[in-house]
């Protein structure tokens, strides 16, 4: 449009910015351009009319120009903070980042109230890793907003990041407050909660989101999770269903699924949602993991070996709780010949599966192996050295030694201890090597028997808990020792605690109408829990190392076992374990956290063993 003369050139040039300025925020862009450029001949030195041809490049898709622009608006006016902030933009979408927090720190130089451009800079100096920094620009931005709910929600994530979980609780319970109806807001604090591992209320926060966003699989199966790892399997299943509904070709809730009908028992169920998940992601370890622990509770061992071979990733040599080292550089044994060859034996899972599968070794001998190492947690070294099929052992762990770390090199071949099933064609129960391999140490059965010796009755070991760390401990230990009360009511039996670690301290302080010989605390080792269990009449216990122990001994144990995550090797009903056939009773719950059931049958049969040994003893 042409101005009238008496306008001076200034004027002209202003009213063309103000015009171009109007045409971008009406979206004609283009026109915005030429009345710019118009400007910018009566002005060229007009820092306004750069920055908003910039401005209008940047939204017709010429960022270069945009560039060229707002930096000759600050050719102009150094102190011009918007074509700082445009060109921190452009720098971001350019990949140049470094330039991008410099102009946004040059922006905030000029103008330091300004939490939306504070926010920004944090979030580009968290993606580029500079976490501390981002976190005080962050800060910048709720100080100047106090309001400002996504700066806390960013600054609680990077809370986590930093590993500051409670200052990430806090920042993520401000920005839930702001927005109280945001699903997000609820799932990040859910989130948090669970780290903490607070699980009650992470599930709370799940379920809110959840219902804020009913459609979210996202967050369907977050719920799940946390419903599953409180061993709410019920629950989950629900929640995995709904997901399914949704997504039916979701093979990770397929998976999850049938990982949760095996705890809840319905084993066919579990085999079909994990062949659905395999199916769909048959190169998933964890799926052939899950369907091979199935099998294996169902007995069905040839089919389940290969699958749970998976626990184990050859290629970046990782292996179910523990490592296999990089030292370890000969071949991985596949059942080759061992006529003359030399083995390493390498732990695997927790201490009771090592003495399971220890049977093995026999075995290999037999197979002409020259020489087997044994590698295991230093608390078994000194109980499998006394194996007689076993050349040396090698202890891991923070007392194992340099001495220990270099027995294991030049050797032919190495396998994993719980591969040996496989290798060694365990097919059905039938192939299970004896159960009876573990000899005590004669001098600890010597120095334990005098602490034994003068006990009368039946001589009954009790472990009511286990590892605190295994995830199935919750269902599998027993709440106290108080849950073995009834067995203080059978006569001629001296209870004998062989508990260590969790529940120790109950045994040492037992109450006054439960008698109890702790010995617990003063065992080192396994060699002393073997030398201890050799000479007990019974070993009462829940699921966990020393029932492998007694088995391995061929002392008679009675076992106690949760109705929900039942380790495969239980199976799924029965009184007795193919695995320690003769020795091994077992008692089941039949409803979840109900001991007093199963208690009162042990009770019954312990009384029952009494009367049994007292009528064939001589009077």
């Amino acid at each position: 449009m042409p101005f009238p003369a008496h306008i001076d050139l200034n004027e002209q040039a202003e009213q063309r910015v103000r015009s171009g300025a109007e045409l971008i925020a009406q979206g004609q862009a283009r026109n915005a351009i030429l009345v710019l450029r118009q400007a910018l001949a009566l002005q060229p030195r007009m820092a306004d009319a750069h920055y908003h041809l910039g401005h209008a490049l940047q939204q017709t898709g010429q960022p270069q120009q945009a560039l060229n622009a707002y930096q000759q608006a600050l050719s102009c006016n150094d102190s011009h903070a918007p074509s700082w902030l445009r060109l921190a933009q452009l720098y971001r979408e350019d990949g140049r980042l470094n330039d991008a927090v410099s102009a946004y720190r040059r922006a905030l130089a000029l103008r330091s109230d300004l939490p939306d451009v504070h926010h920004d800079l944090g979030m580009l100096l968290d993606d580029m890793g500079q976490h501390i920094e981002a976190e005080s620009a962050y800060r910048q931005a709720v100080h100047h907003r106090p309001g400002y709910a996504q700066a806390h929600q960013d600054l609680g994530t990077l809370m986590v990041t930093l590993g500051r979980l409670p200052e990430a609780e806090q920042s993520y319970r401000l920005a839930l407050a702001l927005q109280p109806q945001s699903s997000l807001a609820h799932a990040c604090l859910a989130c948090v909660l669970i780290l903490q591992n607070r699980l009650p209320q992470g599930e709370s926060h799940y379920r809110k989101a959840v219902a804020l966003d009913p459609g979210n699989t996202s967050l369907l199966e977050h719920l799940g999770a946390v419903l599953h790892r409180q061993n709410k399997f019920a629950q989950a299943e629900g929640v995995y269903r709904r997901v399914l509904a949704l997504t039916p070709n979701d093979w990770n809730t397929w998976s999850n699924l049938g990982v949760v009908l095996d705890n809840l028992n319905r084993l066919s169920e579990s085999e079909d949602a994990l062949r659905k998940a395999f199916a769909l992601r048959p190169q998933s370890p964890d799926i052939r993991f899950g369907l091979g622990f199935v099998l294996l509770r169902q007995g069905r061992l040839a089919e389940a070996w290969p699958l749970y071979e998976s626990r184990y990733d050859s290629q970046r040599q990782t292996l179910t709780r523990w490592p296999v080292p990089t030292t370890l550089n000969y071949p991985q044994w596949q059942g080759e010949s061992l006529q003359g060859k030399s083995l390493v034996l390498w732990q695997e899972q927790g201490f009771g599966d090592m003495i399971q599968f220890a049977r093995y070794l026999p075995r290999l001998k037999a197979l002409g192996a020259s020489r087997i190492v044994l590698v295991c947690q230093t608390p078994l070294k000194p109980l499998f050295e006394g194996l007689p099929h076993v050349d040396a052992v090698v202890g891991t762990g923070k007392t194992a030694t340099m001495d220990d770390a270099l027995a294991l090199a030049g050797y032919d071949y190495w396998t994993l201890i719980m591969s040996l099933p496989r290798l060694l064609n365990t097919a059905t129960f039938d192939d299970i090597p004896p159960a009876v391999y573990l000899q005590p140490d004669c001098a600890r059965l010597e120095r334990w028997r005098r602490r034994l010796d003068g006990l009368t009755g039946l001589k009954v070991g009790l472990t009511w808990k286990g590892n605190a760390q295994h995830l199935n401990d919750a269902n599998r230990s027993l709440p106290s020792l108080r849950a073995l009360a009834p067995l203080w009511q059978v006569p001629g039996v001296s209870l004998i605690s062989v508990q260590k670690g969790q529940g120790e301290q109950e045994a040492c302080l037992p109450a006054q109408d439960q008698p109890l010989v702790h010995l617990g605390s003063d065992i080192v080792d396994f060699a002393d829990s073997a030398a201890i269990i050799a000479q007990l009449d019974l070993l009462i216990c829940v699921d966990t190392a020393a029932t492998h122990v007694a088995g391995a001994l061929g002392v008679p144990c009675w076992v106690l076992l949760p109705i929900e995550g039942t380790d495969w090797r239980w199976m799924l009903d029965g009184e007795t374990s193919p695995w320690y056939p003769g020795t091994m009773r077992l008692f089941r719950q039949t409803s979840l956290g109900d001991w007093d059931g199963p208690v009162e049958q042990l009770r019954q049969a312990l009384l029952m063993r009494c009367l049994e040994r007292n009528a064939v003893s001589p009077r």
